[in-house]
């Protein structure tokens, strides 16, 4: 294997880990706000203002810029392929920094959505 495809591959695991963080931190932020904010205009509002939210968005940032790279280095039909990944890897995150299980069923789902 050659450097670039190499360093396609890891800049590729490293956006759909990234992308995988942002869903879960953004989404477990967005879970604490009230109902009533739901749909509203003061939605986004409230979430800047949360730490983690903002993380997640950061971690979207950094992946945009991760994906390009790696788009830049290696075809996007090599490159996509490994960034579904991610949607494991938000079940294994999820899972873990919200102290829940995961059934067999979600998992097999996961799986059949990233092959």
């Amino acid at each position: 294997m050659s450097a670039q495809v190499g360093a396609a591959v890891a800049l590729a695991i490293l956006t759909a880990f990234l992308y995988a963080l942002s869903n879960v931190l953004e989404l477990m932020e967005a879970e604490q706000v009230p109902d009533e904010y739901a749909m509203k205009v003061g939605l986004i509002g409230r979430l800047i203002r949360r730490p983690r939210w903002l993380l997640g968005a950061a971690c979207d940032t950094v992946g945009y810029c991760t994906q390009a790279a790696a788009l830049a280095l290696a075809a996007v039909v090599f490159v996509m392929p490994i960034i579904a990944s991610g949607i494991i890897m938000a079940l294994f995150l999820g899972a873990a920094l919200t102290h829940r299980s995961v059934r067999p069923g979600d998992w097999l789902a996961a799986t059949v959505l990233s092959a």
